[in-house]
């Protein structure tokens, strides 16, 4: 079964492996790296709205950037 929604990952074009980063019962779009590539920036529907999110790579925690109502 195909997810609903895209998901965000990482891949290996060598392997053609791949690393979900985002969860796909929710809309995730638009990733941008962080500073020095530590995190990944995204646009999410997680509360309902498009807010800004970003995702730790060391330890996978997500923060709340923007918060629109």
């Amino acid at each position: 079964m195909e997810d609903q929604y895209d998901f965000i990952a990482i891949g290996d074009t060598v392997t053609d492996a791949f690393i979900r980063l985002t969860d796909a019962s929710v809309l995730s779009l638009l990733p941008g790296w962080g500073p020095a590539g530590k995190s990944l920036l995204f646009t999410s529907y997680l509360q309902n709205n498009p807010d800004l999110y970003r995702l730790r790579l060391a330890d996978s925690s997500l923060e709340l950037v923007s918060n629109s109502r």
